[in-house]
């Protein structure tokens, strides 16, 4: 069963002193976002926290990319996005063994 999720509602904002370099990133989103919402939608299962796992990564490689540390995309951002995707099964686990 594939997921029909609405990308448009994921956004990427950021502030830069660069100029061009956000309008290079927002290709990278444009270019990765929907097969990016798609792998964080099959690890979790639950489209609010795959669109907030994407969100998340896409942040975290921002930084790493506009300093010149990201040499291949999209298998940067995949690994991004399983790291959030764990640590928010993580986080969820914890908090239910505290709750019980």
């Amino acid at each position: 069963m594939a997921a029909n999720w609405d990308l448009g509602r994921l956004e990427v904002v950021t502030t830069d002193d660069a100029g061009s370099s956000a309008d290079s990133f927002d290709v990278l989103y444009a270019a990765h976002a929907r097969r990016a919402l798609r792998l964080a939608g099959l690890l979790c299962g639950h489209r609010e926290r795959a669109e907030d796992a994407v969100a998340e990564a896409f942040v975290k490689v921002l930084p790493r990319w506009q300093a010149g540390h990201v040499e291949d995309f999209w298998p940067y951002l995949r690994t991004a996005i399983v790291n959030e995707v764990r640590t928010g099964h993580r986080r969820r686990g914890v908090a239910d063994r505290w709750r019980h």
